[in-house]
């Protein structure tokens, strides 16, 4: 829940960092991948406020709740640097243009949920914009890479499933908001490689099933495999699936 201390007011922006010891907020320090002033992002990861909004009982915590996310919302369109993405806020290399690959996932989504919810058009050619960056940084085999500049270059290593699965999931919704079956081509290739990234030949049991989530630069003088798993690729697979058996 977006406290209303947490708020940072007439800026569409809250405090990020917590000091758990203290119980306050950090308001000057900041780590290095921030590029704002502060410590400050807009915290509606996912249209987080609007579910906040959807269960709220009283009115008046659901017109703060409203307001605080059409806030983060002008505040997004300003900050959106490149087109489609956001290189303004956390978890992007402040030494660098690399974008984090499940940012626009992030953010994009409280643009394309506020539309559905208002029909304003301005949140929707924003939403667009982020499909139109995950088309960018989509590979021919339908992979994206975790270091994707704004031009849509990558590394040599370094795939990150999940932004793949995510990105499929915002095609979708693109498509069930505006109708527009452009959104749908590059959901096929996507899905269809993620499918060639799930071990169903394994000797451990426990990873039957599971979804390599990236594949890391071989470290030297060893023979580990360079197979990166984690749990963030299945739920992202899981819920773009969910998504595709619910398209009407």
């Amino acid at each position: 829940m977006v406290h209303k201390t947490r708020m940072v007011k007439g800026q569409g922006l809250c405090w990020d960092l917590y000091d758990l010891q203290n119980e306050s907020f950090l308001l000057s320090w900041k780590p290095p991948y921030f590029r704002l002033p502060l410590p400050q992002v807009p915290c509606n990861d996912d249209g987080a406020l609007l579910d906040a909004w959807s269960f709220a009982n009283d009115t008046n915590t659901k017109n703060f709740l409203y307001m605080a996310n059409m806030d983060m919302l002008d505040r997004m369109l300003c900050d959106e640097h490149p087109l489609g993405n956001w290189d303004a806020y956390l978890l992007c290399d402040g030494r660098s243009d690399v974008l984090c690959h499940r940012r626009g996932y992030w953010w994009g989504m409280p643009f394309l949920r506020s539309y559905e919810l208002t029909n304003n058009i301005t949140y929707l050619h924003a939403a667009e914009r982020v499909g139109e960056w995950y088309m960018l940084a989509q590979r021919e085999d339908g992979g994206i890479f975790r270091e994707t500049t704004s031009e849509g270059k990558t590394a040599s290593y370094g795939l990150a499933n999940s932004a793949s699965a995510a990105a499929c999931i915002f095609w979708m919704r693109l498509f069930q908001a505006s109708r527009n079956t452009t959104w749908l081509n590059p959901v096929y290739r996507s899905l269809s490689y993620l499918l060639t990234q799930q071990m169903t030949t394994t000797q451990d049991e426990n990873m039957f099933g599971a979804f390599i989530e990236s594949s890391d630069p071989p470290k030297l003088g060893s023979s580990a495999p360079p197979w990166y798993v984690r749990d963030i690729t299945q739920s992202f697979f899981a819920m773009a699936v969910a998504t595709l058996f619910n398209l009407t």
